[in-house]
């Protein structure tokens, strides 16, 4: 018992020193941004999700049974069709450039759909958070969010060249127990991952298809939810209830540095295109100010921040801007929920000139 409160100190000590670093070094906390959607448009969505996923003008969408559905970003927003039912209450939605639908659930495996929805099939027998794609030669690569049942599972990244019939691991540490996020750089030709949640968490990438990995560092405060990446940058966003988002340099690979944050919340998924970055955070552990998650938007690649939306739902234990779409639609749109029951879409409002000459 007194080791188990030692280490619980030390923790604690560690966490307030970092704290106390980012207060010293005047890094912006999200709370101290006033909300201010000028510039952005912000819709209400008339349907609920529990997880979504943006291709092109295709905008999908599963709720919490499991059933999948499919809307045009250029319609009105209650203009959706169900495709089918995949039975499994999601936690992830995929859908690869060559149009094969996934879903996955907490504890629950993988299935795919290669007919569009209509019929669907087991494709791995795990669970998995993020997926990604390289839609060059077509491999698609997932990380697993398999229960925490050592050696049955650990932390593993697959890939699969045949939409899921068939995988191949080319990442797996005992030491871990799963996988946060994975995203490929097709410019760089880059995999790169965040696993959890032991001491060895961390980050890691591999430039050889998953061959090899390298880390990037690994610690206790690391291992973060996500990570996207715009012109210049690979942002992350952190794990540790200190609601970081961390700014790397694209290239070379290299650890980055916190450029906003926000004690008792997590970071939960990070989403980026060209300049424009989004963020929506989880409120943490321990005492906390504010209640509410927080939705956040830099048009500057993290040069400076607006929150748009907080979402406080009358003292909730906890609260969420979750089922991110991974990626902005063609027309800009981001797609969240929270789980108080909002669901919205979100754009950076296009100047009249962009209008002009991009007609749709």
């Amino acid at each position: 018992m007194v080791v188990v409160i030692g280490l619980a100190t030390l923790a604690v000590d560690h966490h307030r020193r970092w704290e106390i670093w980012l207060q010293i070094t005047g890094v912006p906390k999200m709370d101290n941004i006033p909300a201010n959607s000028a510039g952005y448009t912000i819709e209400q969505l008339p349907f609920y999700f529990r997880s979504s996923f943006a291709r092109g003008h295709d905008v999908y969408f599963a709720d919490g049974e499991g059933r999948v559905y499919k809307a045009d970003d250029r319609s009105p927003p209650s203009a959706i069709v169900q495709l089918g039912n995949s039975h499994i209450p999601p936690r992830m939605l995929f859908v690869s450039a060559r149009g094969t639908i996934f879903v996955s659930g907490n504890n629950l495996p993988l299935v795919r759909s290669v007919d569009g929805g209509r019929t669907w099939e087991k494709s791995h027998v795990w669970s998995f958070w993020r997926v990604t794609e390289d839609e060059a030669s077509h491999t698609i690569y997932a990380g697993n969010y398999s229960p925490q049942k050592h050696p049955l599972y650990m932390a593993k990244v697959f890939k699969s060249t045949d939409e899921g019939k068939t995988w191949l691991a080319v990442f797996e540490d005992d030491q871990l127990d799963h996988i946060h996020s994975v995203l490929w750089d097709p410019k760089y030709n880059r995999l790169s991952i965040s696993a959890g949640e032991r001491r060895r968490r961390g980050q890691a990438y591999s430039q050889d298809n998953g061959v090899t990995w390298h880390w990037i560092k690994s610690g206790g405060k690391q291992g973060h939810t996500d990570l996207a990446i715009s012109d210049h940058y690979v942002l992350w966003g952190s794990d540790d209830n200190l609601g970081r988002v961390i700014r790397a340099p694209r290239n070379p690979v290299q650890d980055g540095e916190t450029i906003i944050w926000e004690p008792y919340h997590h970071v939960w998924w990070v989403v980026a295109e060209n300049r424009q970055i989004y963020a929506g955070t989880l409120t943490g552990e321990g005492k906390r100010k504010y209640t509410g998650a927080f939705l956040l938007a830099s048009a500057d690649e993290g040069e400076t921040w607006q929150k748009l939306l907080e979402d406080a739902d009358g003292g909730a234990a906890l609260s969420v801007f979750n089922a991110e779409s991974r990626s902005l639609s063609a027309d800009g749109w981001l797609y969240c929920v929270t789980d108080s029951g909002k669901a919205y879409r979100i754009r950076h409002t296009p100047k009249v000139a962009d209008v002009v000459a991009h007609p749709n």
